[in-house]
């Protein structure tokens, strides 16, 4: 006997307005921690300033000699500045507006 098209089942299609899967909460949560530890370890190696303050710079080069694969679109941040400025409660920014450059300081919270 020969199966037509017809006769041949083919697998459930799925819905068509089934969402894109999103990370679950303990995902995020794990991710977040683990982007902490890491940027403990930099403030850790970077030159500090008396008050504990580091230039964007140099813990951005801290991160990178502590994971040389370190990217913050990673993250979902197009810059490092961006991702530093989402964690307010735990790091903290100021910057010093020098002829037409900015520079940016951060420093971790006691968390």
């Amino acid at each position: 006997e020969v199966k037509t098209p017809t006769d041949v089942k083919t697998p459930a299609k799925a819905q068509t307005g089934a969402k894109a899967k999103t990370p679950t909460k303990s995902k995020q949560a794990d991710s977040q921690k683990i982007l902490l530890n890491l940027l403990k370890r930099a403030f850790e190696i970077s030159a500090q300033d008396d008050d504990g303050w580091v230039g964007l710079g140099a813990l951005g080069q801290s991160l990178q000699r502590i994971e040389p694969s370190f990217d913050s679109r990673t993250y979902g941040f197009k810059s490092l500045s961006l991702l530093i400025k989402s964690m307010p409660k735990q790091v903290e920014v100021k910057g010093a507006k020098k002829t037409g450059t900015s520079t940016i300081y951060v420093r971790m919270k006691d968390v």
